[in-house]
């Protein structure tokens, strides 16, 4: 199985992982001896979006205040879902595919379109990279791999694995998605210390009545806008972009390193198209 890799400015890769992509091309073998070809096993070439619909499982009232705000801004701001939604069209369907298949709302799946834009090479100034915006710590403590040759939060699937198994362990101790995702955004003990003093309070404890940071009460509202607008989007005139319900990449593990540009001319891909999913 090829595994992605990514190092910014180094087009040599140590225990390389390689993305590769779209129905049948030609790899690298491990022992770099011979050529194989890889076919995609395909889905039913359904839209992701409704894919993507047919996970949806928080609640979101349009008329709720701040979700309502951020609809509104979404409605004046259009380019800020159409280039998103442009970068998602080769990682969409993987990261909504692994969270169905962990049973984790599809909302969460729109999470890096408020984190990264779906740009897995963006590094933040606090030191966030990947899809997810991953820090250091976090990364290394859900398993993630971070030296001079690689920095598994660039990676889709290690990085995409990751976030998804903390988003659990978030789940577990919240028992609330709507909550997981505030502390994934915040911190635990942020959500922690402001459920603690409504429940000292008898006050309520949805995501709505506690009082966490304003960025991340537009966060979850942000991805509660995006949910509505993508579940009637006529109504809310945006436009969808076709993503085909179907793997846009295969992995395959190569154990020496490699040049971009080798890899490109003997996997009859272009660098471009390589350094995407890279």
């Amino acid at each position: 199985m090829f595994k992605i890799a990514t190092k910014i400015n180094r087009m040599w890769f140590k225990n390389t992982r390689i993305a590769v992509i779209i129905l049948c091309i030609t790899v690298i073998c491990s022992s770099c001896a011979a050529l194989q070809k890889i076919k995609l096993n395909l889905e039913s070439g359904s839209n992701t979006w409704s894919y993507l619909r047919s996970g949806f499982d928080l609640t979101a009232d349009p008329q709720q205040p701040a979700i309502k705000q951020q609809l509104e801004w979404l409605r004046r701001h259009p380019r800020y879902l159409q280039i998103r939604m442009q970068n998602a069209k080769h990682y969409l369907y993987y990261v909504v595919k692994q969270t169905k298949q962990r049973n984790i709302p599809t909302e969460v799946a729109l999470m890096p379109i408020i984190e990264s834009g779906f740009n897995p090479l963006l590094i933040s100034q606090a030191g966030a990279a990947g899809l997810w915006q991953l820090m250091p710590g976090t990364a290394t403590g859900f398993g993630l791999e971070i030296n001079w040759w690689y920095d598994a939060r660039r990676d889709i699937v290690q990085s995409t694995k990751a976030a998804l198994n903390y988003l659990d362990y978030l789940h577990g101790l919240f028992g609330s998605w709507p909550l997981a995702i505030a502390a994934y955004d915040s911190g635990e003990g942020t959500v922690l210390k402001a459920l603690r003093y409504n429940l000292a309070r008898q006050r309520p404890s949805d995501i709505w009545a506690l009082k966490l940071p304003k960025e991340t009460r537009s966060y979850i509202a942000r991805l509660l806008a995006m949910q509505i607008m993508i579940n009637n989007p006529e109504h809310y005139k945006i436009n969808l972009p076709r993503i085909d319900a179907q793997p846009t990449f295969q992995t395959v593990t190569i154990k020496q390193q490699i040049s971009l540009p080798l890899l490109a001319r003997l996997s009859a891909c272009n660098i471009k198209t390589l350094s995407t999913f890279n």
